[in-house]
């Protein structure tokens, strides 16, 4: 019975002693877009905010946590005919990890994320917000990042963003 506690003892201890590989945090960045959507088609304006943090893991995938924030998106969208024509979406994730199989022909030395959809939406046709984000593998204090994404059956193209 000795022995065996003993043992139990010294494999905790082994077990303890092992360093265990925390995941790297890389930056925290809040984001702002307010101007024009870059889409093939007519003109669409956009509002948004999205805050969300980065992470590296020990298999060096990067990944990001604690994500919030919203789109809203239209043709105008400080009119009277914005509450019927914009697109309104709530972003909140815990978890996103890089897509391994992102391979870019345009946004070249950046991760991609996806799905990166909302999870409340508005809109005349039933709504729905749904694409990808990329962000620089150059991670620095300010980076621009792009949302690439569909509203509806109506409105889509790239958000632009402003990230410090």
């Amino acid at each position: 019975m000795k022995s065996t506690w003993i043992a139990a003892v010294i494999g905790c201890a082994a077990f303890s002693s092992t360093p265990v590989q925390a995941d790297s945090f890389l930056a925290r960045y809040i984001c702002h877009a307010d101007g024009q959507i870059r889409q093939n088609g007519g003109d669409a304006v956009v509002q948004s905010r999205l805050e969300f943090r980065v992470y590296q893991n020990s298999e060096g995938k990067v990944y990001l946590r604690g994500g919030v924030g919203h789109v809203l998106a239209g043709e105008a969208l400080d009119s009277l005919l914005s509450e019927r024509y914009a697109y309104y979406g709530l972003f909140r994730f815990s978890g996103l990890t890089e897509n391994q199989d992102y391979r870019p022909i345009k946004y070249t030395n950046h991760y991609q994320f996806k799905p990166f959809n909302a999870q409340v939406t508005n809109g005349a046709d039933g709504g729905g917000m749904w694409g990808y984000l990329v962000l620089p593998k150059t991670l620095d204090r300010e980076i621009t990042a792009h949302y690439v994404f569909q509203a509806g059956s109506h409105i889509g193209g790239t958000i632009d963003y402003h990230c410090q």
